[in-house]
Formats: structure tokens, sequence, C-alpha cells
């Protein structure tokens, strides 16, 4: 959509991440502990702007630690217990169901996206934890595709559980 003429003139600049320890040193600089620099540069996988936010936004950061929490100890749990889980995640005295399960999958897909670049990034990482980590977010990406055809909630996050599990 650019003009032909503008676009001649254009230059393609790629920006690689930024070393974990290089986004935590700068964190540290801006007066936070090691421990809290290093947790935060960790979730940010090489984007410092992201750092940045999780710094100057601390509901962000909030929201961000439980979905974290959730993630992980919903998926290392039995399937029945993530189940029961369900009604707690999103109450059946919701009115807006929709919503709650929206925001809860946008905070989990991150999340999930962050560990997939994780395993990518860490060459230890089996292809077996590479390839349940890409199906939950399949799983994810699918109920939030299904979204606006008005499914039900707590199904759509069985769902996302039982292909966990697969």
């Amino acid at each position: 959509s650019v003009l032909s003429t503008i676009a001649s003139r254009c230059q393609i600049i790629r920006f690689a991440p930024v070393a974990t320890t290089d986004i935590s040193q700068a964190l540290e600089k801006r007066g936070l502990s090691k421990s809290e620099a290093s947790e935060i540069a960790s979730h940010c996988h090489g984007r410092p702007g992201l750092a940045l936010r999780y710094l100057s936004d601390s509901a962000l950061r909030a929201r961000k630690e439980t979905a974290v929490h959730q993630v992980t100890s919903l998926l290392n749990a039995s399937l029945p217990e993530q189940f029961r889980a369900v009604l707690d995640l999103i109450p059946k005295t919701d009115l807006e169901k929709s919503q709650t399960l929206s925001t809860l999958l946008e905070d989990w897909s991150e999340v999930v996206r962050d560990e997939l670049l994780g395993t990518i990034l860490t060459p230890s990482n089996s292809p077996l934890v590479r390839g349940r980590v890409l199906n939950i977010l399949r799983a994810i990406q699918e109920v939030q595709g299904a979204l606006k055809h008005n499914i039900n909630p707590h199904l759509a996050l069985e769902h996302i559980f039982l292909a966990t599990h697969i």
C-alpha cells in the first residue's frame, strides 16, 4: 500500500531480541532487585519495551503473574482437577461469561506463546515439550476463534484442558 517511489527509498531494519541479562541489568539500574529484574526479563523474551511496560504498569504485571500462575498450576493438574477449576475461573453467576473467557484466553495465550518461545530458545527442551505447548496454544486459538459463535465458556475451557492431555 506504499507508493513504489517511497518503498524504493525504504530500508528494512530487523531487530534481534535483546539478551535477557542485558534487560535484567537495565531493570536493576532502574531500581529493581536482582531477582525481580531477572523474573521480568525472563518473561519478556528479549523485548525491552515489554519489560518497561511491566515496570511502569503494575496492573499489567499483576495480571501477567496471575496468568502465569494459573496456566502453570492448571496444566500440571490432573484432568478432574482441571474440570473442577472451570467453575472457579468462570462462575455460573458471571453475567459477562464470554468477556471473562475472552480476557482469560488472551492472558493464557500470551503465557503459552512465551512458554513456546522459551522452549524454542532453550535447545535442551525435547520436541515432546514443544509439541505439548504447541497443542495447548492451538487449542486456545481454536476457542478464541469460536468465541464469536456464542460458545459455552465452560465447555470451551474443558476443550482446552482435554487438548492438553492428548
